[in-house]
Formats: C-alpha cells, sequence, structure tokens
C-alpha cells in the first residue's frame, strides 16, 4: 500500500493460479508476510511462489524453508513462527526500498527546507516554515476503470467522500476536506477536483503485468487518463501548485480490488510520473497516489498520503518494521490504521510545521500553562533550530476517540533526525519521539504497535525533568533545565507548571530573551543569563548575526565575541580583539551581519568596515565612507540586517535608508520616511532584522513594530508589546536575526 499497513490480509496469487492469504507488515518500500498461523513468508525468486522462510547464517536476509515450490505449511517445518531479520538489514531494506523510487517533488521541499535549516541561522529558532499550509488547496483526483473491471462507486459519491462537508458514506467520519479543516483548525481547506472515470485504452491485466518493472504501467496509465482530459480541454486551472508549478497533490483511484501481490504491477504506491505533464500554463502534474478503489471509501491512506503531497510531511514510521515511530499518536505514523474511517489528529509537531497552530506558549521558568485539546494549542521549549520539545493536550474524542491513551503528550523534536532510527543515540534518534510516560519506550523497541494506556503525562505520571524517565535532557546528553511538573489529569483542558533553573541575575550580567513568535502578540521568554562580565561597561555591544557579538571598550578596542551554538542558545565566548583604539570615539557603531560593520564619526560621516573573517582572528577593514556628512544629526542609527539602515530624527520620524551594495563601494540611497512622528520618545530602539524592530519606552515596556516591506515604500505597524516593565533598567538592549535577544544588566 501507498501509506504503512499493519497486520492486514492480503490475497496473493502463486504461478500456478492458487489464490493465498498473507497477514503482512511494511509499505511499498519494505514489507514482510505472514501465513494466517504466524510463519514468516518469502517469495522465492527461483520459483516465483511465495514459501515458508528461514533466516539466513548471518541474520541478515530471508531464504525458502520450503521442501516443495509453494509450500507454506510451517507446523510440518523445523523453522520457527514469525521470524525477522537483524534490525540494522532491516532498515538497511527499508531504506534502500525508499531511495529506489528517487524523491517525489514533496520530498524535494522538505529536504531543501531541512538544509537550509541546518546551513542558515538565521531563522528563528523553531519557527514555522515560509510555506504554511494555510488557506484554499485544490488537489486532482483520476477516477479509472477497464474494460475487465468497470466501475462500481460513482463520481458523485467520491466527489462527497473528497469535498462534502459532514460526510458519512461507508461510516467515514466527514470528508476528506473536514479532516483537513479539523486538524488545521479551519486553516486549510483543501478540496479535489474530481473527474469522470477514465476508461483504459487496455484491459485490466495489461497493467497489472508482474513482468514489468513495478511502477512502470501505473505511470503509463495516469499518464494516459491525463492526456486524455487535457485533449478534451479540460479546465485544471484551479489546481493548487509550489513556486515551481508542480501541482501538489494528483490522487488516483481504479476501479476494484487489487490484483497484484506486493510490489508488482498496479499494487498502490505513491510515486512521481516519468515525465510531467503540463495541464495547464504554468502547472505541471508530478507527483501521485495511486490506490484500488475496492468496494468502499475510507479517509485513513488516502489523508495520509495527502499529508505527503500537500503539506510536504515526512513519514513517521520506520521503513524497516523494527521499531514502530510514533505509533497510533500521528496520522503520518499508524494514525490512519488505528481507524480508517476516522484517522487519529496529526502531531503538534506538523501541525506548527504547517502553521495551524492557534497559540504557541513558551515555556519559561515559574510559568503555569494551560492547554486545551482539539484546539492546537501547543507549549514549546526550544534548544535551538532544529531540537525542541513541544506539547500539546490530546484527548480521546472525536478524531483521538481511537487513541490508546490520552493526555499531555510531550514531543522531543529533531528536525535533522529521521524515524528510521530508534536507537535513542546522540547521532541516530528519531525526528518525532513521543517520551512515553511509563519510560518503557515500547514505540522504540517493539515493532507494529500503536502505542498504550501510560504513554501520555496526566494519569499516574505526573512529572518530566533531567532526572526522570524519560528524561528532560537534549540529544546529545546535556540538561535542557526543563522540569514539567504539577500536571493535571487528563481532560479537555490540562495544565502543568515549569522550571527553567535560570540563573541568578547579577551587575554585569548579559541576560537572553527569546521572542519566540515575532509577531507582536507573545511575550518574550527569559532564557536566563548567556554570560557572566562586565557588559554593562561597554561602550557600544551589538549583534553581527550568526551568533557573533562585537562590543567596543571604554579604551577604544572593538571585541569579537560568538555564541558557541551559532544560534542564541550557546556559551558566549570571546575569541580576539579585531579592532585596536578608536572605537570609543565614533557617535554610533552597529553591524548589519556578514561581517559589515557601520559607524558614524563626529564629522557626521558613515563609515563602512569589513570583518572578513568572522572568527575574531583579524583586524577588520580599513573604513569606507558611504554616507557623506549630517549622520551625526540623527537621534539613533541602527541597522535591519541585508543592507538596511534605520535613523530617527530628532523630530521623531524614522527614516528608511538601503547600502545596496554592502562592500563600501557606493553611496547608501536616498532615505524615505516610514514611520512619522513619535519615535524620538523611546529609550532605545534597535533591530532584529528581517523587518523586526523593537523599542523601549521610558516606563520600561518592550514593544514590537514590523517593516514588511523592507523597501522604504510602507509605514511600519502598529506596535505590540512583548514585554511589560523593566526593559529600561538594562545597561543596553540588542537583538540577533533569529528573535533573541539581550540585555546587559546594570
Amino acid at each position: 500500500m501507498t501509506a504503512p499497513f499493519l497486520g492486514q490480509v492480503f490475497t496473493f496469487t502463486q504461478p500456478d493460479g492458487t489464490k493465498i492469504q498473507l497477514k503482512g507488515w511494511g509499505d511499498q518500500h519494505y514489507a514482510v508476510f505472514e501465513t494466517l498461523d504466524g510463519y514468516t513468508a518469502i517469495k522465492n525468486p527461483s520459483t516465483g511462489f511465495y514459501e515458508i522462510a528461514q533466516i539466513t547464517a548471518d541474520g541478515n536476509d530471508l531464504e525458502s524453508a520450503a521442501t516443495r515450490p509453494g509450500d507454506l505449511d510451517g507446523s510440518h517445518s523445523s523453522v520457527s513462527p514469525g521470524v525477522r531479520i537483524n534490525h540494522s538489514a532491516a532498515r538497511a531494506k527499508g531504506l534502500a526500498g525508499a531511495q529506489k523510487w528517487g524523491m517525489r517533488r514533496c520530498d524535494q521541499r522538505r529536504l531543501h527546507k531541512v538544509e537550509q535549516m541546518r546551513n542558515n541561522t538565521s531563522r528563528a529558532v523553531a519557527a514555522p516554515p515560509s510555506r504554511g499550509t494555510v488557506g484554499d488547496f485544490q488537489g486532482l483526483c483520476l477516477l479509472i476503470d477497464f474494460s475487465d473491471d468497470e466501475r462500481t462507486i460513482e463520481p458523485t459519491e467520491v466527489e462527497r467522500f473528497c469535498n462534502e462537508q459532514g460526510y458519512s458514506g461507508y461510516g467515514n467520519q466527514g470528508s476528506v476536506y473536514d479532516y483537513f479543516f479539523d486538524n488545521s483548525i479551519g486553516r486549510c481547506r483543501y478540496t479535489n477536483q474530481v473527474m469522470a472515470y477514465y476508461r483504459a485504452q487496455h484491459p485490466k491485466h495489461y497493467y497489472t503485468d508482474s513482468s514489468i518493472n513495478y511502477g512502470d504501467r501505473a505511470r503509463e496509465l495516469i499518464q494516459e487518463a491525463l492526456t486524455h482530459f487535457k485533449n478534451q480541454g479540460v479546465d485544471f486551472s484551479s489546481l493548487s501548485t509550489d513556486d515551481a508549478g508542480f501541482i501538489y497533490a494528483v490522487n488516483v483511484f481504479y476501479a476494484g480490488f487489487v490484483q497484484n501481490n506486493w510490489g508488482e504491477g498496479l499494487w498502490p504506491h505513491a510515486y512521481s510520473l516519468a515525465t510531467t505533464i503540463e495541464l495547464a500554463p504554468g502547472k505541471w502534474a508530478y507527483d501521485y497516489q495511486v490506490t484500488a478503489m475496492t468496494d468502499e471509501l475510507s479517509l485513513g491512506t488516502f489523508c495520509h498520503e495527502n499529508g505527503h503531497m500537500l503539506c510536504d510531511y515526512p513519514d513517521l514510521y520506520d521503513y524497516g518494521g523494527e521499531s514502530s515511530g510514533v505509533g497510533g499518536y500521528c496520522l503520518m505514523c499508524a494514525g490512519n490504521h488505528v481507524n480508517q474511517k476516522n484517522p487519529t489528529q496529526i502531531s503538534a509537531y506538523l501541525k506548527y510545521l504547517a502553521g495551524w497552530a492557534s497559540d504557541v506558549k513558551p515555556i519559561e521558568d515559574g510559568a503555569t500553562i494551560s492547554l486545551n485539546s482539539g484546539n492546537n494549542e501547543f507549549a514549546i521549549y526550544t534548544k535551538n533550530d532544529l531540537e525542541y520539545f513541544i506539547l500539546e493536550n490530546r484527548a480521546q474524542q472525536g478524531r483521538d476517540s481511537g487513541l490508546s491513551d490520552e493526555g499531555l503528550a510531550i514531543w522531543h523534536v529533531d528536525e535533522s533526525g529521521s524515524n528510521n532510527n530508534e536507537q535513542r543515540s546522540p547521532f541516530l534518534h528519531y525526528e518525532l519521539s513521543l517520551e512515553q510516560a511509563d519510560g518503557n519506550f515500547d514505540l522504540e523497541s517493539q515493532r507494529y504497535t500503536y502505542g498504550d494506556q501510560t504513554d501520555l503525562y496526566g494519569r499516574g505520571f505526573k512529572r518530566f525533568a533531567d532526572w526522570t524517565i524519560p528524561n528532560s535532557k537534549w540529544w546529545d546528553g546535556t540538561s535542557s533545565k526543563l522540569d514539567i511538573y504539577d500536571i493535571s489529569d487528563p481532560g479537555i483542558q490540562m495544565s502543568f507548571k515549569a522550571r527553567v533553573e535560570p540563573q541568578v541575575q547579577q551587575r554585569g550580567d548579559l541576560v537572553r530573551y527569546k521572542d519566540f513568535d515575532q509577531n507582536g502578540i507573545s511575550e518574550v521568554a527569559n532564557l536566563g543569563v548567556a554570560a557572566r562580565g562586565d557588559w554593562e561597561q561597554y561602550r557600544f555591544v551589538f549583534s553581527g548575526g550568526n551568533g557573533i557579538i562585537y562590543a567596543v571598550t571604554h579604551d577604544g578596542n572593538l571585541l569579537f565575541f560568538r555564541d558557541s551554538n551559532g544560534d542564541g542558545t550557546g556559551e558566549i565566548l570571546q575569541h580576539g580583539i579585531i579592532g585596536y583604539g578608536g572605537w570609543n570615539h565614533f557617535k554610533e557603531v552597529f553591524s548589519g551581519g556578514n561581517g559589515n560593520i557601520y559607524a558614524i564619526n563626529h564629522q557626521g560621516d558613515l563609515l563602512f568596515y569589513k570583518d572578513h573573517y568572522q572568527d575574531g582572528s583579524g583586524d577588520v577593514s580599513h573604513p569606507s565612507v558611504i554616507g557623506h556628512g549630517g549622520w551625526n544629526q540623527f537621534k539613533t542609527v541602527f541597522s535591519g540586517g541585508n543592507g538596511v539602515i534605520y535613523a530617527i530624527t530628532y523630530s521623531g520620524d524614522l527614516k528608511f535608508y538601503r547600502d545596496d551594495y554592502q562592500d563600501g563601494t557606493g553611496d547608501i540611497a536616498h532615505p524615505s520616511t516610514i514611520g512619522r512622528g513619535g519615535w524620538d520618545t523611546f529609550q532605545s530602539v534597535f533591530s532584529g532584522s528581517h523587518g523586526v524592530i523593537y523599542a523601549i519606552t521610558h516606563s520600561g515596556n518592550l514593544l514590537f513594530y514590523r517593516d514588511y516591506y523592507q523597501d522604504g515604500t510602507g509605514d511600519v505597524a502598529f506596535p505590540g508589546t512583548i514585554g511589560f516593565g523593566g526593559w529600561s533598567d538594562f545597561a543596553s538592549v540588542f537583538a540577533t536575526d533569529n528573535g533573541v535577544i539581550y540585555a546587559a544588566v546594570k
């Protein structure tokens, strides 16, 4: 099948025409089958028959143990029932099977995003991707029948199954539209353009020919149908595409039941076409999933596959079948099998990535947090761009009525991990792990389990901390300092308390805060002391991006510091002096990132310096003048990153400039006014890059503004208060390019 199958019974055909029934576990990439009385079976490559299997001497493969072709009687053999190959060998076969199919467009988008996060520390910690699955989307649903296997379910029924609100046909709890609407709290409105049946050019047995490479005839069949409808002039212009014009989802139902054995002919699968087909100007069909219509329609597998194509979701099960991933707690693992007519919800992690969170509450010291179930309310505690804990309340009702347990689900995320890695080691671990409250780690150690009644917190298990089992340590073994306690009983609303053991602040400390959402709504979180020292004594201190911090001493030296993790979560270490003397004489010094440092002298010139090495090992370059005179007439000047420079006049206007060259070779552009009046009343103003502007009032509040256009054409947005009181008491405050704000205690 396209999605994983867990203990499903299939009817296969032996070479002599005999029909047999086998129970299977796996997917299109790798699968294991057993007789109904539990003996492992394998297709013998010499005979073509399914036969009783035994493990090879090295434990890495299965081989036939039959004494005659087609022997499936394990009770009279010497082999044990339910044999399996080594975990490492199963994992290798599962990954090899997945790689053989190559990458679909949805896989490319997902992996590109992960690679960007690995290489780009400018993204906000655990921030959702730039393309959330929010809005109106339309996929394509093809219906195909054959001269020797005609349709039994009418297109109008499939239309209702895909798109009708409140659909209940065949026992389904809603339609495909309803499932995505419910999971996204109305933010994803996904419909399908359902076509009339296409009668295939050949009888069904032509496409199910097992001698043809698996997938080839399915591609041929889909290409036939798409070409037919295109030649008829069907309007496909409403189909949704990605930025490159690839249609997100092509779903294909063919009439009748699966006639092939596993991995042959029209065995259900997800793949991409051999060549793209342009269905409308700039809209190309490529990714598809194909499955048998059978005699009924079911949500589970259909929604799982559209989770891939529409939302770029990864599989969260183990391709090798040696562990259980996240079990039934997410659609993208076994949640579609808990109840095919009412699959369980999508996990908090994937909803968060899709932009479906109604509220994301940062976990900070002393917090008491309440989470309602079914409303996409999450709590989050982060280490860096890729690794974090995300919590949600799962109640056994609605979409989750079939869950094994209910309560507080604590998810450990490492977006660079893989749910093929059940080892729970620093380098080999899941992308998404459910912290199972009972500490048994059944999902990692057992095959084919949905979970059990002691997986979630609240009923008997009330604490998750550095010393509990499971613990709150990061994957590298370091303490996260996270302590979740006083977890309430399961219910529609659950609450818990949190400690994160922040260090006691003292004079000279550099304190780290985090603006998680960067939307002007949520209050910043105090992440504790980032560095001890005399940070309040520096003449200037500012961020250089990518974890770099520069500081100017009162005797004029320019110092270079770096966050050890590069993302605002590590230790702040000094790496050297990169400017000797004179830096204390400037009116302003600030950085635009990428090693660009700007300074304003008392004659009013704007100077450009370059820190070429950005590692503290070498002096900055000699300056170039990129603004001649007048810059000392501003009250405040600061960088917005990427060549953007903001300036506040003494009359209170906010000016926008851009250094187009960022190399010291040309004057900056003429200014635009993007804020009129009042900006001179703030105690300090600084930027977090990407259009984010922070301001501290004299009463001590921290305000959030956003320059949406970042081109000087529009006024900045009205502010939100994200820090209440005390901010005017710091010696200096500055922000990085990923939502981290540093403040020096005086």
